[in-house]
């Protein structure tokens, strides 16, 4: 001690053997008024608290003649480590924030990933997607729900105009047959009857009964006719007879 200061002695391992524990990027020193010798990081250095050895925390500048530190160390030879989170309280966004040694983290979500939580994560990507397949699959179902109730509706108008009709119209019925007897019947005079395409409307009653009377008839006229033309044959048959016995 000089003036009641201290001193500072600069060795090496061949003043101490314990100089060899010094990192490399450290100097060994001794001090007069304590025992045993300190490692003293060199400029651009600082010690690691993990593993007690000096680590590079930034590097010299000749054009500025200071320490140039990296990102989260600060101070005159980059000693101090910079707290990022209360330096900026919106680093993470709405997400807390961890401040590191030369770092800081943030406390992102189950969907969210990446330094500052501004990356969707993989779970959150697959929630995307399916969220997405199910709103289209809603949508389109709703689409063909609504087509089939407008087709459903415009055929229940089509069944109830139809059932109108006939209230309205008790004496109609539907008769399904070929084309031939709807001609036949127009040929003999019926003109009350009308075809259209396969079907004829006959007015009638609305029982079985009925209707098996109404053909019963047609089937008596087909029977008269046939039997007027034989007559009409056999009639002229004897008049040719008479004629070739004169």
């Amino acid at each position: 001690m000089i003036n009641g200061q201290t001193h500072v002695e600069v060795i090496d391992v061949s003043d101490d053997p314990n100089c060899a524990k010094c990192d490399s990027r450290a100097i060994c020193i001794r001090l007069s008024n304590t025992n045993g010798i300190s490692c003293i990081c060199l400029p651009g250095f600082v010690l690691s608290s993990s593993t007690g050895r000096c680590v590079l925390q930034g590097y010299c500048s000749n054009v500025t003649n200071k320490c140039e530190c990296l990102s989260g160390y600060g101070g005159l030879m980059c000693e101090l480590d910079i707290n990022e989170c209360a330096s900026n309280d919106r680093i993470c966004g709405s997400y807390s924030c961890t401040n590191l040694l030369g770092d800081y983290k943030c406390d992102c979500d189950f969907f969210h990933s990446g330094k500052q939580c501004q990356k969707i994560s993989a779970v959150g990507l697959f929630v995307v997607i399916i969220s997405t397949i199910t709103v289209i699959l809603i949508f389109v179902f709703l689409i063909l729900f609504a087509i089939r109730t407008f087709f459903t509706y415009r055929l229940s108008k089509r069944i109830s105009r139809e059932r109108e009709f006939q209230l309205q119209n008790p004496c109609l019925a539907t008769l399904t047959t070929g084309g031939m007897r709807g001609d036949d019947l127009l040929s003999n005079g019926l003109s009350f009857i009308r075809p259209i395409g396969h079907r004829i409307y006959v007015p009638m009653e609305t029982s079985f009964l009925n209707a098996m009377r109404f053909q019963a008839n047609i089937d008596d006229d087909e029977k008269k006719q046939i039997q007027s033309s034989l007559k009409y044959i056999t009639n002229l048959n004897d008049s040719v007879i008479n004629i070739n016995s004169n």
